[in-house]
Protein backbone atom coordinates (compact mmCIF):
# COMPACT_ATOMS: atom_id res chain seq x y z
CA UNK A 1 0.00 0.00 0.00
CA UNK A 2 2.60 2.58 0.74
CA UNK A 3 4.35 1.98 -2.71
CA UNK A 4 1.39 2.23 -4.39
CA UNK A 5 0.29 5.63 -3.29
CA UNK A 6 3.54 6.77 -4.03
CA UNK A 7 5.08 6.91 -0.45
CA UNK A 8 8.59 6.62 -1.56
CA UNK A 9 8.06 9.80 -3.83
CA UNK A 10 6.69 11.81 -1.14
CA UNK A 11 9.73 10.78 1.25
CA UNK A 12 12.13 11.36 -1.58
CA UNK A 13 10.28 14.94 -2.28
CA UNK A 14 10.93 15.57 1.46
CA UNK A 15 14.81 15.32 1.02
CA UNK A 16 14.75 17.11 -2.44
CA UNK A 17 13.24 20.12 -0.37
CA UNK A 18 15.97 20.31 1.85
CA UNK A 19 18.35 20.93 -0.85
CA UNK A 20 21.55 23.27 0.36
CA UNK A 21 19.99 23.00 3.98
CA UNK A 22 23.64 22.89 5.25
CA UNK A 23 24.76 25.58 2.93
CA UNK A 24 22.02 28.50 2.90
CA UNK A 25 21.59 29.99 6.23
CA UNK A 26 18.64 29.21 8.68
CA UNK A 27 15.22 30.64 8.59
CA UNK A 28 13.69 32.68 11.74
CA UNK A 29 12.26 29.21 13.80
CA UNK A 30 14.40 27.10 12.10
CA UNK A 31 17.45 24.83 14.19
CA UNK A 32 19.94 22.34 12.85
CA UNK A 33 18.56 20.33 15.31
CA UNK A 34 14.96 20.20 13.84
CA UNK A 35 16.85 19.77 10.51
CA UNK A 36 18.28 16.17 11.60
CA UNK A 37 15.17 15.38 13.17
CA UNK A 38 13.19 15.87 10.16
CA UNK A 39 15.82 14.11 8.07
CA UNK A 40 16.23 11.07 10.50
CA UNK A 41 12.46 10.87 10.46
CA UNK A 42 12.40 9.88 6.86
CA UNK A 43 14.82 7.62 7.27
CA UNK A 44 12.81 5.90 9.87
CA UNK A 45 10.23 5.36 7.49
CA UNK A 46 12.32 4.08 5.02
CA UNK A 47 13.52 1.04 6.99
CA UNK A 48 10.15 0.59 8.55
CA UNK A 49 8.40 0.50 4.67
CA UNK A 50 10.94 -1.58 3.77
CA UNK A 51 11.42 -3.67 7.15
CA UNK A 52 8.15 -5.84 7.03
CA UNK A 53 7.58 -5.53 2.95
CA UNK A 54 9.87 -7.35 0.94
CA UNK A 55 8.13 -6.03 -1.89
CA UNK A 56 8.98 -2.40 -1.34
CA UNK A 57 12.68 -3.01 -1.26
CA UNK A 58 12.79 -4.56 -4.53
CA UNK A 59 10.49 -1.57 -5.36
CA UNK A 60 13.02 0.93 -3.57
CA UNK A 61 15.92 -0.68 -5.72
CA UNK A 62 14.34 -0.65 -8.94
CA UNK A 63 12.12 1.82 -9.51
CA UNK A 64 13.20 4.83 -6.69
CA UNK A 65 17.18 3.37 -6.91
CA UNK A 66 19.57 4.17 -4.57
CA UNK A 67 21.84 6.21 -6.87
CA UNK A 68 18.70 8.79 -7.06
CA UNK A 69 19.09 9.04 -2.57
CA UNK A 70 23.07 9.62 -3.17
CA UNK A 71 21.99 12.39 -5.41
CA UNK A 72 19.79 13.85 -2.93
CA UNK A 73 21.62 13.74 0.07
CA UNK A 74 24.91 15.50 -2.42
CA UNK A 75 22.32 18.23 -3.08
CA UNK A 76 21.93 19.05 0.37
CA UNK A 77 25.46 20.82 0.85
CA UNK A 78 27.30 19.04 2.82
CA UNK A 79 29.05 16.39 0.55
CA UNK A 80 30.93 17.33 -2.72
CA UNK A 81 29.90 16.70 -6.02
CA UNK A 82 33.42 15.19 -6.81
CA UNK A 83 33.93 11.37 -7.20
CA UNK A 84 37.46 11.02 -7.36
CA UNK A 85 40.03 11.89 -4.58
CA UNK A 86 42.08 14.46 -5.25
CA UNK A 87 45.67 12.75 -4.52
CA UNK A 88 48.13 15.70 -6.06
CA UNK A 89 47.54 17.36 -2.83
CA UNK A 90 50.64 15.71 -1.31
CA UNK A 91 50.71 18.19 1.81
CA UNK A 92 47.49 16.59 2.97
CA UNK A 93 48.57 13.04 2.78
CA UNK A 94 51.49 14.56 4.59
CA UNK A 95 49.90 15.60 7.38
CA UNK A 96 48.10 12.22 7.70
CA UNK A 97 51.19 10.60 8.73
CA UNK A 98 51.50 12.77 11.67
CA UNK A 99 48.90 10.44 13.59
CA UNK A 100 49.27 11.89 17.28
CA UNK A 101 48.53 15.69 15.44
CA UNK A 102 44.96 14.13 13.97
CA UNK A 103 43.77 11.43 16.87
CA UNK A 104 41.44 14.09 18.29
CA UNK A 105 39.72 14.67 15.20
CA UNK A 106 39.61 11.10 14.57
CA UNK A 107 38.34 10.22 17.91
CA UNK A 108 35.62 13.34 17.41
CA UNK A 109 34.15 11.43 14.25
CA UNK A 110 34.31 8.23 15.46
CA UNK A 111 31.86 9.91 18.32
CA UNK A 112 29.78 11.16 15.92
CA UNK A 113 29.60 8.35 14.18
CA UNK A 114 29.02 5.93 17.06
CA UNK A 115 26.63 8.09 18.69
CA UNK A 116 23.93 7.61 15.63
CA UNK A 117 20.58 9.02 16.93
CA UNK A 118 21.67 10.32 20.74
CA UNK A 119 23.95 12.70 18.75
CA UNK A 120 21.30 15.22 17.96
CA UNK A 121 20.41 15.74 21.31
CA UNK A 122 23.43 16.68 23.05
CA UNK A 123 25.22 18.03 19.41
CA UNK A 124 28.13 16.82 20.72
CA UNK A 125 29.90 17.48 17.58
CA UNK A 126 33.73 17.36 19.00
CA UNK A 127 34.49 20.79 17.65
CA UNK A 128 33.71 18.99 13.83
CA UNK A 129 32.76 21.27 11.52
CA UNK A 130 29.08 21.64 10.45
CA UNK A 131 29.82 20.15 7.00
CA UNK A 132 31.75 17.17 8.65
CA UNK A 133 29.14 16.61 10.90
CA UNK A 134 26.18 16.51 8.97
CA UNK A 135 28.30 14.51 6.47
CA UNK A 136 29.24 12.31 9.38
CA UNK A 137 25.61 12.04 10.45
CA UNK A 138 24.01 10.95 7.19
CA UNK A 139 26.54 8.27 6.68
CA UNK A 140 25.27 6.57 9.76
CA UNK A 141 21.36 7.37 8.54
CA UNK A 142 22.65 5.14 5.43
CA UNK A 143 24.51 2.78 7.54
CA UNK A 144 21.12 2.15 9.85
CA UNK A 145 19.17 2.13 6.42
CA UNK A 146 21.54 -0.71 5.16
CA UNK A 147 22.01 -2.49 8.33
CA UNK A 148 17.71 -2.06 9.57
CA UNK A 149 19.03 -0.97 12.32
CA UNK A 150 16.37 1.63 13.61
CA UNK A 151 14.24 1.11 17.21
CA UNK A 152 16.19 -2.53 17.68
Amino acid sequence: MFRRSGGYICLMTLLLHLENAFTAPLADGESKELLFRHISLVFRVLVVSMRYEPGNAKYFLAEVRPSILVSILRGMGCFSHSVRVDTSHTQAWDQLADIDAIRPKLQAIHEIFKSGESVIDGREDGGAPPAIFASIYLLRLLFDLAKDNFDK
